[in-house]
């Protein structure tokens, strides 16, 4: 199975919902926290059951089989570098991060998740001076100016957007 954006974001939100309800996911909560309609969400889930990565019954909560388990986890570690490296590295403010992760994570190949999950690790590790001075830095290179100005927002900006 080709796992398409769509999919792998319910796999996270199946996987960030369950650390915080044990007891499965309601096709509600999903939903809301996916901003789909329910018919979406139960053909989805239904769908991503039939590849073996949910488990759900009719009228039942959801929750990860262990290959989806498993899946999700990676997922949501790629997603969290992402966060981390447009945040503490890049310094963007969170709401820009909360658009742009979500539209970068999905394009990342495997070994580019490695790549950046290794940088992210290395610059967390880097003693507080070091870490300022690379943020100095990325505040200097940006005032220098805005190389980027003239792109238009297209419809691709923001999740679902």
């Amino acid at each position: 199975m080709t796992l398409t954006p769509t999919h792998e974001d319910y796999i996270e939100a199946v996987y960030r919902r369950h650390a915080r309800a044990p007891s499965g996911v309601r096709i509600t909560d999903l939903a809301r926290d996916l901003g789909c309609r329910l018919p979406t969400v139960t053909r989805t889930v239904r769908h991503l059951t039939d590849h073996g990565l949910l488990r759900h019954e009719a009228r039942g909560r959801v929750h990860l089989s262990p290959a989806g388990r498993t899946l999700a986890r990676e997922i949501a570690h790629r997603h969290d570098d992402v966060v981390a490296f447009l945040s503490e590295v890049l310094g963007l403010p969170q709401k820009q991060v909360a658009v742009d992760a979500c539209q970068l994570e999905h394009g990342l190949s495997p070994l580019a998740a490695e790549r950046l999950h290794a940088f992210v690790d290395y610059v967390r590790a880097l003693p507080v001076a070091e870490r300022r001075r690379l943020r100095a830095g990325m505040s200097r290179a940006v005032a220098r100016g805005k190389a980027f100005g003239n792109l238009v927002r297209t419809r691709t900006h923001g999740w679902r957007g």
